[in-house]
Protein backbone atom coordinates (compact mmCIF):
# COMPACT_ATOMS: atom_id res chain seq x y z
CA UNK A 1 0.00 0.00 0.00
CA UNK A 2 3.04 2.28 0.35
CA UNK A 3 3.07 2.92 -3.40
CA UNK A 4 -0.09 5.03 -2.98
CA UNK A 5 1.64 7.55 -0.72
CA UNK A 6 3.48 9.16 -3.65
CA UNK A 7 2.51 9.99 -7.21
CA UNK A 8 3.83 7.60 -9.83
CA UNK A 9 6.02 8.98 -12.60
CA UNK A 10 5.79 5.77 -14.61
CA UNK A 11 5.12 6.13 -18.32
CA UNK A 12 1.70 4.89 -19.46
CA UNK A 13 0.37 3.91 -22.89
CA UNK A 14 -1.46 7.22 -23.16
CA UNK A 15 1.79 9.15 -22.65
CA UNK A 16 2.97 8.10 -26.11
CA UNK A 17 1.53 10.87 -28.30
CA UNK A 18 2.02 8.73 -31.42
CA UNK A 19 0.34 5.60 -30.11
CA UNK A 20 -2.42 4.36 -32.41
CA UNK A 21 -4.39 1.35 -33.51
CA UNK A 22 -5.81 -1.48 -31.42
CA UNK A 23 -3.87 -0.54 -28.28
CA UNK A 24 -5.36 2.96 -28.17
CA UNK A 25 -8.83 1.72 -29.12
CA UNK A 26 -8.82 -0.89 -26.33
CA UNK A 27 -7.43 1.60 -23.81
CA UNK A 28 -10.11 4.18 -24.65
CA UNK A 29 -12.87 1.58 -24.35
CA UNK A 30 -11.47 0.56 -20.94
CA UNK A 31 -11.37 4.20 -19.78
CA UNK A 32 -15.01 4.68 -20.78
CA UNK A 33 -15.91 1.52 -18.87
CA UNK A 34 -13.93 2.61 -15.80
CA UNK A 35 -15.50 6.08 -15.74
CA UNK A 36 -18.98 4.63 -16.09
CA UNK A 37 -18.74 1.81 -13.56
CA UNK A 38 -16.39 3.27 -10.94
CA UNK A 39 -18.29 6.54 -10.63
CA UNK A 40 -15.98 8.91 -12.51
CA UNK A 41 -18.76 10.07 -14.80
CA UNK A 42 -21.05 10.77 -11.85
CA UNK A 43 -18.34 12.79 -10.09
CA UNK A 44 -17.83 14.93 -13.17
CA UNK A 45 -21.57 15.45 -13.73
CA UNK A 46 -22.05 16.39 -10.06
CA UNK A 47 -19.19 18.89 -10.26
CA UNK A 48 -20.65 20.51 -13.36
CA UNK A 49 -24.09 20.64 -11.73
CA UNK A 50 -22.59 22.58 -8.82
CA UNK A 51 -20.88 25.06 -11.14
CA UNK A 52 -24.06 25.56 -13.16
CA UNK A 53 -25.91 26.75 -10.06
CA UNK A 54 -24.08 30.07 -10.39
CA UNK A 55 -24.57 30.29 -14.16
CA UNK A 56 -26.80 33.04 -15.53
CA UNK A 57 -26.56 32.21 -19.24
CA UNK A 58 -28.35 29.72 -21.49
CA UNK A 59 -25.18 28.73 -23.30
CA UNK A 60 -22.20 26.93 -21.73
CA UNK A 61 -18.87 26.15 -23.34
CA UNK A 62 -17.25 23.01 -21.90
CA UNK A 63 -13.63 22.09 -22.63
CA UNK A 64 -12.67 18.44 -22.02
CA UNK A 65 -8.92 18.13 -21.47
CA UNK A 66 -7.49 14.78 -22.54
CA UNK A 67 -10.90 13.93 -23.99
CA UNK A 68 -10.14 10.32 -24.83
CA UNK A 69 -12.93 8.77 -26.88
CA UNK A 70 -15.31 11.70 -26.30
CA UNK A 71 -17.88 9.75 -24.32
CA UNK A 72 -17.95 12.29 -21.47
CA UNK A 73 -19.02 15.06 -23.85
CA UNK A 74 -21.82 12.89 -25.23
CA UNK A 75 -22.97 12.17 -21.68
CA UNK A 76 -22.97 15.87 -20.81
CA UNK A 77 -24.98 16.72 -23.93
CA UNK A 78 -27.58 14.12 -22.98
CA UNK A 79 -27.66 15.15 -19.31
CA UNK A 80 -27.69 18.94 -19.54
CA UNK A 81 -28.95 19.49 -23.09
CA UNK A 82 -32.41 18.22 -22.21
CA UNK A 83 -32.76 21.02 -19.64
CA UNK A 84 -32.75 23.62 -22.41
CA UNK A 85 -29.12 24.53 -21.79
CA UNK A 86 -27.12 25.00 -24.99
CA UNK A 87 -23.83 23.15 -24.59
CA UNK A 88 -20.89 23.92 -26.81
CA UNK A 89 -18.40 21.12 -26.17
CA UNK A 90 -14.79 20.84 -27.29
CA UNK A 91 -12.59 17.86 -26.57
CA UNK A 92 -8.84 18.21 -26.85
CA UNK A 93 -6.02 15.69 -26.73
CA UNK A 94 -2.36 16.01 -27.72
CA UNK A 95 -2.51 12.69 -29.59
CA UNK A 96 -4.10 13.24 -33.03
CA UNK A 97 -4.92 9.51 -33.21
CA UNK A 98 -7.08 9.81 -30.08
CA UNK A 99 -8.82 12.87 -31.53
CA UNK A 100 -9.57 10.93 -34.70
CA UNK A 101 -10.95 8.05 -32.63
CA UNK A 102 -13.20 10.48 -30.73
CA UNK A 103 -14.51 11.97 -33.97
CA UNK A 104 -15.37 8.52 -35.30
CA UNK A 105 -16.86 7.12 -32.06
CA UNK A 106 -18.84 10.07 -30.77
CA UNK A 107 -22.35 10.84 -31.86
CA UNK A 108 -21.42 14.47 -32.50
CA UNK A 109 -24.91 15.61 -31.61
CA UNK A 110 -24.13 19.15 -32.69
CA UNK A 111 -21.84 21.55 -30.90
CA UNK A 112 -19.26 18.87 -30.10
CA UNK A 113 -15.86 19.21 -31.71
CA UNK A 114 -12.40 17.75 -31.20
CA UNK A 115 -8.94 19.19 -31.77
CA UNK A 116 -5.42 17.93 -31.31
CA UNK A 117 -3.97 20.45 -28.86
CA UNK A 118 -1.29 19.89 -26.23
CA UNK A 119 -2.18 21.50 -22.88
CA UNK A 120 1.50 22.46 -22.55
CA UNK A 121 1.46 24.48 -25.78
CA UNK A 122 0.90 28.23 -26.18
CA UNK A 123 -2.16 27.45 -28.35
CA UNK A 124 -3.87 25.88 -25.34
CA UNK A 125 -3.36 29.06 -23.32
CA UNK A 126 -5.50 30.99 -25.83
CA UNK A 127 -8.57 28.77 -25.30
CA UNK A 128 -11.45 30.08 -23.21
CA UNK A 129 -14.42 28.22 -21.76
CA UNK A 130 -17.02 28.34 -19.03
CA UNK A 131 -16.06 24.97 -17.54
CA UNK A 132 -12.98 22.81 -18.08
CA UNK A 133 -13.15 19.13 -17.20
CA UNK A 134 -10.38 16.58 -16.82
CA UNK A 135 -11.06 12.93 -16.05
CA UNK A 136 -8.20 10.49 -15.55
CA UNK A 137 -5.89 13.04 -17.16
CA UNK A 138 -3.81 15.14 -14.79
CA UNK A 139 -1.86 12.21 -13.35
CA UNK A 140 0.13 12.23 -16.61
CA UNK A 141 1.95 15.43 -15.59
CA UNK A 142 4.67 16.25 -13.11
CA UNK A 143 4.23 18.78 -10.32
CA UNK A 144 5.66 21.74 -12.24
CA UNK A 145 3.51 21.01 -15.29
CA UNK A 146 0.40 20.70 -13.11
CA UNK A 147 1.07 24.05 -11.45
CA UNK A 148 1.50 25.70 -14.84
CA UNK A 149 -1.61 24.14 -16.38
CA UNK A 150 -3.87 24.78 -13.40
CA UNK A 151 -2.61 28.34 -12.93
CA UNK A 152 -3.45 29.10 -16.55
CA UNK A 153 -6.84 27.39 -16.34
CA UNK A 154 -7.89 29.71 -13.53
CA UNK A 155 -7.83 32.54 -16.09
CA UNK A 156 -9.24 30.52 -18.98
CA UNK A 157 -12.46 29.30 -17.27
CA UNK A 158 -15.38 31.54 -16.38
CA UNK A 159 -17.19 29.20 -13.95
CA UNK A 160 -14.66 26.60 -12.88
CA UNK A 161 -12.72 23.39 -13.35
CA UNK A 162 -13.85 19.84 -12.58
CA UNK A 163 -10.97 17.41 -12.02
CA UNK A 164 -11.41 13.72 -11.39
CA UNK A 165 -8.16 11.87 -10.65
CA UNK A 166 -5.37 13.72 -8.88
CA UNK A 167 -5.36 11.23 -5.99
CA UNK A 168 -5.16 7.49 -6.64
CA UNK A 169 -6.85 5.27 -4.08
CA UNK A 170 -5.91 1.58 -3.59
CA UNK A 171 -9.54 0.47 -4.03
CA UNK A 172 -9.81 2.24 -7.38
CA UNK A 173 -6.39 0.99 -8.48
CA UNK A 174 -7.19 -2.68 -7.84
CA UNK A 175 -10.76 -2.35 -9.10
CA UNK A 176 -9.46 -0.97 -12.38
CA UNK A 177 -6.97 -3.82 -12.69
CA UNK A 178 -9.76 -6.33 -12.09
CA UNK A 179 -12.37 -4.68 -14.32
CA UNK A 180 -10.07 -4.17 -17.30
CA UNK A 181 -9.19 -7.87 -17.28
CA UNK A 182 -12.89 -8.66 -17.68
Amino acid sequence: MGKFLHRSASIEIMDDLHCDGPVIHQTLRELDFINRWLGGNAITVDGISELLKSNKTQSIHILDLGCGGGEMLNLLKRKFGKDGLKLICKGIDANPNIVEYARKHTALEGNISFDSIDVLSPVFNTLRCDIAIATLFFHHFNKEQLISILSGLRNQCRLGIVINDLHRHPLAYYSIKFLTRI
